[in-house]
């Protein structure tokens, strides 16, 4: 497996809004064994680490939260369990540490016998890093061969501010458009939103298709 992106993007010295989620999106379905799980005090889910320390002072720390495998069990992302506000929808929002540089690495795991089959150990999880649904190890720099942690391994950063978002995303758009006709019933439903959603809110519990038919 690959990255195909994340959000946010390493970003320089411009800062996020500590409320955005982290977000790793893969090219294929993921081992949940090896990317679903939950940090507390700094402590659990060690295959993908995200640090926070404080851009005018000093010490790095973990951040509690919980990583969690979405859309298709191709994307991770990750939310703090550190409530910092109420958005105007009344939904409650958790943020990162304010005012810090944020590190993300994404581990690669340790190869078998046979690689690129990643070798299972002992721990909170059956791998030290991510895997594929068939337990073929990350390849976190895209050269089409899994050589394990270190190599591997995919890193970056951001910053974030002192400051959350808490304006809800909007629809900017819709396709096919509002009280369309004739469309044909192969088109794919689309909307356009202002904001990046976050991927484990988007599922068939939140959007729904209906039609006029009995």
């Amino acid at each position: 497996p690959k990255i195909v992106s994340v959000i946010p993007v390493e970003n320089g010295q411009e800062g996020y809004a500590p409320n955005v989620v982290v977000q790793m999106n893969f090219d294929k379905a993921l081992n949940p064994l090896s990317a679903d799980g939950m940090v507390r005090s700094g402590e659990g889910f060690q295959n993908i680490e995200v640090a926070a320390s404080p851009i005018e002072g000093q010490g790095a720390s973990r951040p509690d939260g919980q990583f969690t495998l979405t859309n298709r069990l191709r994307t991770v992302e990750f939310l703090t369990n550190m409530s910092c506000g109420v958005n105007t929808c009344g939904r409650q929002v958790f943020c990162l540490p304010f005012s810090s540089n944020i590190g993300v690495r994404i581990k690669a795991a340790t190869l078998g016998q046979v690689p690129p089959q990643a070798r299972m150990v002992s721990g909170p999880s059956p791998f030290d890093g991510i895997v594929d649904y068939t337990g073929n190890s990350f390849d976190g720099n895209a050269d089409g061969i899994a050589t394990g942690p270190g190599t591997d391994d995919f890193s970056w950063r951001f910053q974030t501010t002192d400051r959350p978002n808490l304006q809800p995303p909007r629809i900017s758009a819709v396709r096919p458009g509002i009280r369309a006709s004739n469309v044909a019933v192969d088109v794919h439903v689309q909307s356009d939103f202002d904001s990046a959603l976050q991927a484990s809110t988007v599922s068939s519990d939140t959007v729904r298709l209906r039609t006029n038919e009995p």
